[in-house]
């Protein structure tokens, strides 16, 4: 073997090995790009387990449809204007905060509907074992520890209700009260195992994937199985007709979507901060023309919880207001 044959040869090996290393290099950075960013029921997601069909869906037959991307105790209660009267949060990767859970009380008690698809009751903050429980021995695993040591949403509403594991995924015929007819199929993977005395008003295969459960005027609807809103679960079977029918027969027809606790929370400019900043301050009144009045100002009331109650009203100004105030705005500024 010649000398300029050995290096065709080494190079064409050393650049062989190259390509295989690349490719299994390539294989690891997409499977952890998809685990970690693209697996989850968002409907900014149009992978299998994106939820953007259901989105897409719902504008075209619910009264209106959009993501919600901001802390849940900035939803308006449905005596308000235009206020969605159904909320949607699908396996949530964010814990609800104590604010948020109590401000979502309120939103169900006015006549909410938190149709809440999650397979560990979302979880609310971290509680500390107690020394007298770290001494009890038992067998359960560390995961079940933990998940025991967290407070769930859920948990104040239905204290018992217990998932099943996820299994692999099975098509189904649906019955129950939620169930607009009779040939529905759904797609499922994870069921409740304890249910309490709960309305159950979905089961597949005589299990129950759905309850109710009412708080005031309003209720939530429990859903163990998160994959249920998916893209691949809306293409393989009619979960898309059920999800639909839950929102369209409750109160206004009006959904949100959570993607706030997704992580896409909105993201707020330098100057829209200061605005709102200032408004807390109690700069508050506003005219584009003192001459012709000013058509929509700006009042804020202290409430009894110590947050603000921003309330935009229509009217004439009164001459007391400034000329060198800024002009008025053509829509309400987003609540920070």
């Amino acid at each position: 073997m010649t000398a300029r044959t050995y290096n065709r040869l080494t190079a064409t090996a050393a650049t062989a090995i190259f390509v295989v290393l690349s490719v299994i290099l390539a294989s690891f950075s997409a499977r952890e790009t998809t685990e970690l960013i693209q697996q989850r029921p968002s409907t900014f997601f149009t992978d299998p387990t994106g939820a953007r069909a259901l989105l897409m869906v719902m504008k075209r037959f619910v009264a209106a449809a959009e993501p919600w991307r901001r802390p849940l105790n900035l939803l308006s209660l449905l005596s308000q204007t235009d206020a969605a009267s159904t909320l949607i949060v699908a396996g949530p990767r964010l814990p609800i905060t104590k604010s948020e859970a109590e401000h979502l009380e309120r939103w169900l008690n006015a006549g909410g509907q938190l149709i809440l698809l999650t397979g560990n009751g979302w979880p609310t903050r971290q509680r500390p074992a107690a020394d007298d429980e770290r001494a009890e021995p038992d067998i359960k695993t560390p995961e079940e520890k933990r998940e025991e040591q967290v407070e769930k949403f859920l948990s104040r509403y239905a204290p018992m209700l217990r998932w099943t594991k996820p299994a692999k995924f099975r098509i189904d015929p649906a019955s129950g009260t939620s169930v607009p007819a009779a040939d529905i199929k759904l797609r499922w993977q994870r069921s409740f195992t304890q249910t309490q005395d709960l309305d159950i008003i979905a089961e597949v295969n005589n299990q129950a994937v759905a309850v109710a459960i009412p708080v005031g005027q309003g209720r939530i609807v429990a859903v163990a199985d998160p994959t249920m809103v998916s893209n691949g679960s809306l293409r393989k079977a009619d979960n898309a007709v059920w999800l639909v029918g839950l929102a369209t027969t409750w109160a206004n027809g009006r959904v949100l979507f959570d993607e706030y606790h997704h992580g896409f929370g909105q993201k707020r400019g330098t100057a829209e901060l200061t605005r709102a900043f200032l408004m807390t301050l109690g700069v508050g009144a506003c005219c584009s023309s003192p001459r012709r009045g000013c058509s929509t100002f700006l009042r804020i009331e202290g409430a009894s919880d110590g947050s603000l109650n921003r309330s935009w009203q229509t009217g004439r100004a009164h001459w007391s207001c400034s000329r060198r105030a800024p002009a008025c705005f053509k829509r309400p500024p987003r609540a920070v």
